[in-house]
């Protein structure tokens, strides 16, 4: 049943918990019920901005409806400004309050002017939101008033501190300057806020500054100042930080030795030696890893000196610097230590993987010895650095502690002989095979074959599946799914029927590793047993089979009563994405559990279901910032929408940089020329290194395939093009743009090259079917071509119409080509 777009925005928003009242089916405009109110508010009816208005007004009112009138006019946007604005001049310091929250919500600059006059209000709750609404407007009309807060030392030091932040969340570079000048002022927590800025901002032009703060009456400001400035990275500050190295307080000596670690300089290493006599574990603990990692031998004799003389910490740090070092005159004082019983275990399990690092044959016995060490921390460390050294003579040693009495050392012993290659095969499989041993034991043997991938080991485990031991049974089962060999299928089939419910787990993951069609039955069939975990696992390994005949059973698992399936059925289904779980998943949409709604949600984004747009545009502003970044990836499917690219490209300002991350990403995938301005901001001038490099791959991808539909500057199109392949090369949209650039160059040979690649990295995708189509039919293979085409039409119908302009000279006399678009 077709269900209506205002109708189904409000349930999606109902059921994510933004709100909580009924529904209502009258006709909203026949009513004053505060409810209707509300209701025709959130559906964008500007008949709602005046009673809306008078309800945040109405003293009458508890303060949770008054304040869910206010989200609901900020949702109204641009309809209640005015109002709103008007509405400030109300003497109620909780309707401004109210007023201020609202419009700060709202993207538009008219709301700039009046929230700068609201920053002299005299109720400091409304100031402080003020500020925040400045800051998040981006508008540079609000810097001068909000670098007036920051100065004025009658203001109190909250709302200083805010200003500091929104500053530099308003204009990074023009907040340099201002947060220099309260450097020196009284206030110690404005300050120290300013300096961590400063630190995080980058601008060489804080250095100075910040150096001359190194001398401060106060620890914490010399401390912050001393962080700030290793973040900064000049050489300039190198000498005063070394300096800090004797400061009187403990704190700001540990955070300059952890900032040498920055620098690399050389100068630091001898008074880095000399901090290893602090009479605080802490400085000696980050002066043992600056050491380490300035990577000057000299520091080798003093680090193996002091390791008797300091606490566990620091002695665990000095065995990581002489691994750093790799300097071997480390070897032997680190082998008296792995057998010296007087160290504390956890330090001693540490040499021995530190031992493992130098790759020199003078480790092998003692860390075989250390196989029998009475602690079993010991014993497990010495397992795993004898499976990295790979050495053929800890073979025998390592499958002995298979049978070892702790579990750590066992498991640790068996990852160790995976990584023993072709060698460790065959005495696993003895083992294996050996039902005089225990079943942990030959468990774990053929675990360890599955890591090795070695397919001699099929046979023998298809036998195993009828070991009298379950557990051997449950190992080899799991040990098939690794080693993917299509001859176990039926063996792994009939395991489905095993009395023993782990094993049905096992043969259910791998039925699903393997991708052989004949495991889709038993997987159908596992989505309805009793046992919830097989049900779920079934669920997870239907939706990476990918074949639509899992449509119907998992529409059905919808209604388990378990709500872990559910939520793995519908994100199956957005994978799967069949049209027919449409009208399933918005009926999920009222499921009770929140997570179930959420995936029914994105997996209805996944399938282009228009109707989710708004509620994931409100999404998009969660105070959760999962939830926010959920919300980008899955408008990127309504990029074309105007109001959704515009709230993306918003959303590149998010405070979460997790969030940037992903919206950076999904305006990359967009690839719409609006988004440029934004995205060379964001690669200029961003501070997390990820969101960074993340904003530039998409920007010159956006440039690369504006300037390949546009046909200009097409060598820079395909330079962009091939280097956003290079940083992401299992991107689909990536390979289908460098494909058509070259298309556009009349590479006709190279782009089908590239656009074959694209198809295998993912079927389905209309614009690579489309692109390639026409690169055939330039090459005159026009049956290839016309396929391509019928495909690309066939998954979305727009491009029929674009094919009747976009095919010019030799495709528009193809009469095939004719036939086939005016179908």
């Amino acid at each position: 049943m077709q269900i209506k777009t205002h109708i189904a925005i409000v349930i999606f928003i109902t059921i994510l918990g933004y709100f909580s009242f009924a529904i209502a089916q009258e006709k909203t405009n026949q009513t004053t019920d505060l409810n209707s109110v509300l209701k025709l508010g959130e559906m964008g009816d500007k008949r709602a901005v005046k009673p809306l208005i008078a309800v945040i007004k109405d003293k009458s009112k508890n303060s949770y409806t008054r304040k869910h009138a206010a989200s609901v006019l900020a949702k109204l946007g641009s309809l209640a400004i005015e109002p709103l604005i008007d509405t400030l001049n109300i003497n109620d310091p909780i309707v401004r309050r109210l007023v201020v929250e609202a419009l700060g919500n709202i993207r538009d600059k008219r709301i700039v002017d009046p929230l700068i006059r609201v920053l002299v209000d005299q109720d400091v709750r409304i100031r402080r939101l003020a500020v925040d609404a400045l800051a998040a407007s981006g508008d540079i009309r609000a810097l001068e008033p909000l670098v007036n807060v920051l100065h004025n030392k009658e203001e109190k030091s909250s709302l200083r501190r805010r200003a500091v932040t929104a500053l530099v969340q308003l204009d990074r570079k023009q907040a340099v300057n201002p947060l220099i000048t309260v450097l020196t002022g009284g206030d110690i927590q404005v300050r120290n806020m300013a300096i961590e800025m400063l630190g995080k901002l980058g601008d060489e032009r804080a250095i100075t500054p910040l150096i001359s703060t190194l001398t401060n009456q106060n620890h914490l400001t010399r401390s912050n100042a001393v962080k700030a400035l290793a973040q900064l990275g000049d050489e300039r500050a190198v000498e005063p930080l070394i300096d800090r190295l004797t400061d009187e307080n403990d704190l700001v000596r540990s955070n300059a030795a952890e900032a040498m670690t920055q620098f690399g300089d050389a100068r630091a290493v001898e008074p880095l030696i000399a901090s290893l006599k602090d009479k605080n574990s802490l400085v000696q603990s980050h002066a043992t890893l600056a050491l380490g990692r300035l990577d000057d031998h000299r520091a080798v004799e003093p680090l193996i000196s002091a390791f008797h003389h300091v606490e566990k910490n620091v002695q665990s740090n000095i065995v990581r610097s002489l691994v750093q070092l790799g300097d071997k005159r480390a070897i032997e004082p680190l082998i008296a230590i792995l057998k010296n019983e007087s160290v504390d275990a956890y330090i001693r399990g540490l040499t021995a993987g530190a031992l493992a690092q130098f790759g020199d044959s003078r480790v092998i016995e003692p860390l075989i010895s250390a196989l029998k060490n009475h602690n079993h921390l010991v014993r497990s460390d010495a397992a795993k650095a004898l499976g990295q050294l790979g050495a053929q003579v800890a073979l025998k040693p390592l499958i002995s502690a298979l049978e070892d009495t702790e579990g750590i050392v066992r498991s640790n012993a068996a990852t160790a002989l995976a990584q023993f290659g072709q060698s460790a095969v065959d005495p696993l499989l003895t083992v294996v095979q050996n039902k005089n041993k225990d079943s942990f034991t030959r468990g774990l043997a053929a675990s360890a074959l599955g890591e090795l991938g070695d397919k001699k080991a099929t046979e023998p485990l298809i036998i195993a599946l009828t070991d009298e031991e379950p557990n051997v049974r449950y190992e080899a089962a799991l040990a098939l799914r690794l080693l993917g060999d299509e001859r176990a299928l039926a063996a792994l089939v009939t395991t489905l029927s095993d009395d023993e419910k782990q094993i049905h787990y096992a043969a259910v993951l791998a039925l699903g590793r393997l991708g052989d069609e004949r495991a889709i039955e038993p997987l159908i069939e596992a989505l309805s047993d009793q046992d919830e975990r097989l049900r779920r696992l079934a669920a997870g390994a239907l939706a990476e089979l990918g074949d639509k005949r899992a449509v119907k059973p998992l529409i059905g698992a919808l209604s388990d009563q378990d709500e872990g399936l559910r939520r793995l059925a519908a994100s199956a289904l957005g994978q799967l994405s069949d049209k027919k779980a449409i009208d399933p998943l918005f009926a999920a949409l009222s499921d009770e559990d929140a997570g179930v709604r959420l995936y029914a949600a994105l997996a209805l984004g996944q399938l282009g279901d228009k109707r989710m747009v708004e509620p994931l545009l409100v999404a998009l502003t969660d105070k959760d910032e999962r939830v926010r970044r959920l919300a980008a990836f899955a408008l990127g499917r309504f990029g074309d929408d105007n109001q959704v690219l515009e709230s993306l490209i918003s959303s590149l300002r998010d405070k979460d940089w997790r969030v940037r991350g992903v919206v950076a990403f999904v305006l990359g995938q967009v690839g719409d020329v609006r988004s440029i301005s934004e995205l060379e901001r964001l690669a200029k001038d961003e501070q997390n290194e990820n969101v960074q490099n993340t904003a530039t791959v998409s920007l010159n991808h956006v440039k690369a395939k504006n300037f390949a539909n546009l046909g200009m500057r097409l060598s820079e199109a395909e330079l962009l093009a091939e280097e956003t392949v290079r940083r992401q090369p299992d991107n689909v949209v990536f390979y289908d743009t460098l494909g058509w650039v070259l298309y556009k160059r009349k590479k006709y040979i190279d782009a089908i090259t590239i656009l074959e690649e694209a198809t295998k990295l993912q079927k389905g995708v209309a614009a690579v079917h489309y692109h390639l189509g026409l690169a055939y039919l330039q090459t005159q293979q026009i049956e290839k071509g016309l396929k391509q085409l019928e495909a690309a039409f066939s998954l979305e119908g727009r491009f029929r119409e674009v094919a009747k302009s976009e095919g010019s000279g030799i495709i528009q006399k193809i009469p095939e080509f004719q036939q086939l678009v005016n179908r």
